[in-house]
């Protein structure tokens, strides 16, 4: 399968922004920013600039009211910079008017300045939406199925020299497909993943997390997406190999089929 995005004419390249600053660390500060009335915007990259470490608790449209991801992320794992965007598989479409809502915690160990940013297009055709599809490679026709952006996220403290397992459960309001695989840590740790639903495992043993997760930067693409059903359980098996204790995030990153 590939991802089919319609454009047009009416289409023109726009990149959105969204500053916020802390005073401490662990501050909380929600970003927020109102899509232009006039046109859809299609979000197609994710970059930041910041003054040491942070994290996305939120990110919501809320015209749709639905969330763009599961759970906290680090904001190495899904957000670029300017020379290493993070380029989505999936596009998402938010449509005009709609608030844009981040909510953004500092993990550095002083104030942050943290600049989150968005590109893509602005479709200003109000008659006729954007449409982004899926198309069979084999046949060449468009597939009717409703595709967006979205990121599963998954957290955890591993105590030193531990082994633990986790699960990951997809929503029920559609399948999921994975394109990438992204992680972050304080060590070193190795994991291990499969699912419920084809009873397969992802990879034979335990694997370096270094080998197999990128961040947005250096993306982890899997050379041939996954699709997984509603309510499908992913699970992790995470070994701790630093010997002391270590914040762990495991995103998977792709797009909910509807």
């Amino acid at each position: 399968m590939k991802i089919s995005t319609s454009l047009s004419l009416y289409d023109a390249p726009v990149t959105f922004s969204i500053p916020v600053a802390y005073g401490l660390t662990g501050d909380t500060v929600i970003g927020e920013l109102i899509t232009p009335a006039d046109s859809y915007f299609i979000m197609q990259s994710l970059q930041s600039a910041s003054t040491g470490q942070f994290e996305v608790q939120r990110f919501n449209d809320s015209l749709t009211g639905l969330d763009l991801i599961s759970d906290t992320v680090r904001g190495s794992t899904l957000f670029g910079n300017g020379q290493r965007p993070n380029v989505l598989k999936q596009p998402y479409v938010f449509g005009p008017n709609t608030l844009i809502r981040f909510t953004i915690r500092n993990r550095h160990t002083a104030a942050n300045t943290v600049t989150v940013v968005m590109s893509g297009f602005r479709h200003y055709d109000l008659a006729n939406p954007p449409v982004v599809g899926m198309i069979d490679t084999a046949t060449g026709q468009k597939l009717n199925r409703r595709m967006q952006f979205f990121a599963y996220s998954f957290n955890t403290l591993l105590l030193a020299g531990n082994n633990r397992d986790f699960t990951i459960q997809i929503l029920q309001d559609s399948r999921f497909i994975v394109h990438k695989l992204s992680g972050y840590s304080d060590g070193l740790f190795s994991l291990k993943a499969g699912d419920n639903t084809s009873k397969q495992e992802w990879s034979s043993t335990l694997i370096p997390s270094s080998a197999i997760l990128g961040n947005a930067e250096y993306n982890r693409r899997v050379i041939q997406p996954k699709l997984l059903n509603a309510n499908t359980l992913v699970n992790l098996s995470l070994r701790e190999d630093s010997l002391a204790n270590n914040n762990v995030n495991v995103v998977l990153e792709g797009c909910k089929v509807f």
